[in-house]
């Protein structure tokens, strides 16, 4: 096909026209006051109405001449100056991001340390209350089983002396009575232990809050320790009672074993009378009795 050039020079000078973005009207007026190309359409409306306009020719000879002062203005701009200045500013700014990061890394090794004595500290004060409850278990786990089995051991002997209380033959009757007389011998040997142990025991574990520790500075969280030391509550529990009345109790017994003989004169009727009016004083009695003695001795 044969090409047709005069078509193809119009299409060309067309397409080398600018137009305004969202009008599309081409770019043929020059606004002197905002010193822009502008359309036709923007040269009655919009924002340049009212303005000086001119020939894109005349604009043109303006600007070229406005160019070489402007490049003037460029060209002696303070170059030098600025690139110092800006060194400057990059060298400041990187000795305060080395600055930063130096107290960062500060800051995260004490956080780290911090929290390595914490750790440390909950460990330890943990392993010592942990070692509390076994204390709190030695101390009054051997007094709870013994009061158990004296209990148990009350309730074998009233179930022997329910089942063998109404027997009319003499020689079961008195195996019967010998098994009950043991296991009565057993309970009342089974002392108890006094009021004044136990509520010691449980002073000895006071009340802690752990809110006191809010008033503990940082660079004093090794100085946490727990409320209470296991050594230290031992320490404040009283002797075991049985040491305390052993004396007494040998007394008791002395006593009894130089009163039996004289029954042997009395009449078997007359025995069981005098036997079953006797009995053993209470065990926190024998305590008592001991801590006064105790205390007398002292005195002397």
């Amino acid at each position: 096909l044969q090409v047709n050039y005069s078509l193809r020079g119009i299409v060309e000078k067309y397409n080398r026209i600018r137009v305004m973005p969202r009008i599309g009207q081409p770019l043929n007026i020059f606004c002197a006051t905002d010193l822009k190309l502008i359309c036709g359409f923007c040269a009655t409306t919009g924002d340049h109405k009212g303005h000086k306009f001119c020939a894109l020719e005349e604009a043109y000879e303006r600007e070229k001449l406005a160019f070489e002062e402007l490049f003037r203005v460029v060209e002696s701009w303070r170059g030098t100056e600025v690139h110092s200045c800006l060194e400057s500013l990059e060298g400041a700014k990187k000795k305060a991001l080395e600055r930063v990061s130096r107290d960062a890394d500060r800051v995260s090794e004490y956080f780290d340390k911090l929290l390595r004595t914490l750790e440390h500290k909950r460990s330890e004060i943990l392993s010592d209350l942990e070692t509390l409850k076994l204390a709190v278990m030695q101390t009054f786990d051997p007094e709870i089983n013994q009061l158990r089995s004296a209990l148990e051991e009350q309730q074998r002997a009233l179930s022997i002396a329910e089942s063998f209380r109404s027997l009319s033959d003499p020689l079961t009757f008195l195996q019967q009575m010998q098994d009950f007389r043991e296991r009565l011998r057993v309970i009342r040997e089974t002392p108890l232990p006094s009021r004044t142990d136990v509520d010691v025991g449980l002073l000895g574990l006071q009340s802690f809050d752990v809110k006191e520790w809010d008033r503990v500075r940082l660079g004093e969280v090794d100085k946490l320790c727990a409320p209470y030391e296991s050594s230290t509550y031992l320490a404040s529990l009283p002797p075991a009672a049985a040491p305390r009345c052993s004396r007494v109790l040998w007394r008791v017994v002395l006593v009894v074993c130089a009163c039996l003989p004289a029954l042997n004169f009395l009449p078997f009727q007359d025995k069981v009378v005098a036997l079953s009016g006797f009995s053993l004083p209470a065990p926190g009695e024998i305590v008592r009795s001991g801590s006064d003695l105790h205390a007398t001795n002292r005195a002397v």
